[in-house]
């Protein structure tokens, strides 16, 4: 199975793409992530579903737009359901706090 299977789960995915991810722009309710340029190589199954899957499991993403020609995707959200600073967490702590954040807030999704 690669990192990005069909089959991997959204906590693996999510591990597997956060170490490509910067945050460019954020605004309460809105984030602006960019890929790094090694991601199409590192991660060459990541498509828009498989995006879709990763942050679908997350309780509050209300849309989530790809520009892969510029490399980077918005995430709309609730911040009321995603604090502000849990995305700091998600994509530029260490991976253990990271991934423990992730898992809290998708075991108390409802």
């Amino acid at each position: 199975m690669t990192e990005t299977s069909t089959s991997a789960t959204p906590r693996e995915l999510f591990k597997a793409l956060r170490k490509h991810l910067t945050i460019a722009h954020h605004v309460p309710g809105r984030l602006r992530v960019r890929f790094s340029a090694n991601v199409l190589t590192a991660l060459p199954q990541m498509d828009k579903a498989q995006l879709d899957t990763v942050l679908g499991a997350l309780p509050g993403i209300t849309d989530v737009r790809l520009n892969a020609l510029a490399g980077s995707a918005v995430i709309t959200y609730l911040p009321a359901r995603i604090p502000v600073a849990s995305w700091h967490t998600l994509i530029n702590a260490d991976e253990h706090d990271a991934l423990a954040l992730l898992d809290d807030m998708t075991a108390h999704a409802v």
